[in-house]
């Protein structure tokens, strides 16, 4: 465990950071890092280089193990949210959830009055304005909220437009066919 100690203001401090590799179906590299932060009290630090050590092992190992389990339950929940979700849309009520949102990728599925899926992608550009999917460890922003009813109408109306002109696009598909 390579822990870094160093003064501020007087005071003797210790830092830990771990970066473990997180596998996506999206992203090459992403890593989630784990950080702990702390200040030595003075009776550890009257203690010795022993106490101090192993103070800042106990206090690193329990941040760390209560990070952890804040992304498992998080990566958890994001795998499958099963987060129901309305809206009312030409006097309808559309009703389905939000099924997913792992890799930045938010997605939705309408259940009523048809069925469908469709996703959107949160990524750098959502985030330097201020959008993200998460504003807790297992709660959407309001923003994800809007934009997976905004998801719901998309797909009601894509359903409704195909219905209504079935023929004529199922026709350009077969003259597209080689």
């Amino acid at each position: 465990m390579n822990i870094r100690y160093f003064e501020k203001e007087g005071e003797l401090w210790f830092s830990y950071e771990e970066k473990v590799s997180v596998p996506t179906k999206v992203h090459e590299e992403v890593y989630c890092v784990y950080e702990s932060l702390g200040k030595i009290p003075k009776k550890i630090q009257n203690q010795g280089k022993e106490g101090i050590k192993k103070y800042a092992e106990k206090k690193v190992k329990a941040d760390i193990r209560k990070q952890k389990a804040e992304t498992k339950k998080h990566d958890e929940f994001a795998k499958n949210p099963d987060f129901p979700i309305s809206v009312e849309h030409q006097c309808k009520i559309l009703k389905g959830r939000i099924f997913s949102a792992q890799d930045n990728v938010l997605q939705v599925r309408l259940e009523e009055p048809c069925r469908g899926e469709h996703y959107v992608i949160f990524g750098f550009g959502s985030a330097v304005a201020g959008h993200h999917i998460f504003d807790g460890p297992i709660s959407f922003s309001k923003y994800a909220i809007g934009a997976a009813q905004e998801l719901l109408i998309r797909i009601y109306d894509e359903k409704k437009h195909y219905k209504q002109y079935k023929e004529v696009i199922d026709l350009a598909e077969r003259l597209n066919k080689f």
